[in-house]
């Protein structure tokens, strides 16, 4: 699952309750309508090297 998607981008939430159900929906969505990723080893690298800087701020 893409966690960017833009559906939970465009909307600020404030309340945890509201995101844990848009999360979840999305979360069902997903598992019913699955397809591939088209990412390579690169992106992968990518995405875990910007994940390791995230938390470390």
């Amino acid at each position: 699952m893409v966690a960017g998607d833009k559906r939970l981008q465009t909307v600020g939430f404030t309340d945890k309750a509201v995101l844990a159900e848009r999360w979840l929906a999305l979360v069902s969505h997903w598992n019913q309508h699955a397809h591939p990723f088209n990412g390579s080893t690169k992106s992968a690298a990518n995405g875990m090297t910007k994940c390791r800087l995230s938390q470390a701020a």
